[in-house]
């Protein structure tokens, strides 16, 4: 009977050691590919990227089976890292409203916590809306939880949790996209979001401009 062998994404085998290896030269073909896209969007090369990264378009190709396909990696990727990096700041907050609303406000200072993410994002955004609904689930679980926990009540929940996604999502690619679109506005489009989960106008302001967890930790 013949061995199975694992294979990387692109088809490299993955045996022993050699699986770290892949995994860091993957790894930094991520953060190279991010970099490239970050400077000159969509129309970057896959030449472009490896030459960014010192290696071959053949290593990359090894790696992964298009430019597409790296995109989305690192979208992946980066998504996943930014969601623990939240989570980190949220276990200091007690108030469940409070861990509610500070999703979407540390989304409105990637600027300053997270460039890199940020600036792809300006670069490549309709790449990015790819990735919506894994930047909202967090949010859209949330209010979730709050509803059946009698935290909020609102009717029709699909549809409010859905319209509020989209403003968040919409509110963010002002963020990235325009320069002079302050985290203040974002935080005036969150107090406005807020009232699809029936949380009176006094009650949203609060949330929306209240004290932020520590962004450099």
């Amino acid at each position: 009977m013949a061995k199975t062998v694992k294979v990387a994404p692109g088809g490299l085998p993955i045996q022993g050691r050699n699986a770290a290896y892949i995994a860091r030269n993957r790894a930094a073909l991520v953060q190279a590919a991010s970099e490239v896209f970050a400077r000159i969007g969509p129309e970057a090369t896959i030449e472009e990227i490896a030459a960014h990264a010192g290696v071959s378009v053949s290593t990359i190709y090894a790696h992964f089976p298009s430019k597409l396909d790296l995109f989305a990696t690192f979208s992946r990727e980066a998504t996943t890292g930014w969601q623990t990096w939240v989570d980190a700041r949220l276990s200091g907050i007690d108030d469940p409203l409070q861990r509610f609303v500070a999703i979407p406000r540390l989304l409105f200072r990637q600027k300053l916590t997270h460039p890199l993410y940020a600036e792809v994002a300006r670069k490549n955004f309709p790449q990015m809306s790819r990735n919506r609904y894994e930047l909202t689930t967090a949010m859209r679980a949330f209010a979730t939880e709050l509803l059946k926990a009698k935290i909020l009540a609102f009717d029709h929940p699909q549809i409010r949790l859905e319209n509020y996604a989209a403003c968040i999502f919409s509110t963010y690619e002002k963020y990235v996209s325009d320069e002079n679109f302050t985290e203040e506005e974002c935080d005036i489009s969150l107090e406005v979001a807020l009232s699809l989960f029936n949380i009176s106008p006094a009650q949203a302001k609060k949330l929306a401009h209240g004290e932020l967890p520590d962004l450099t930790l």
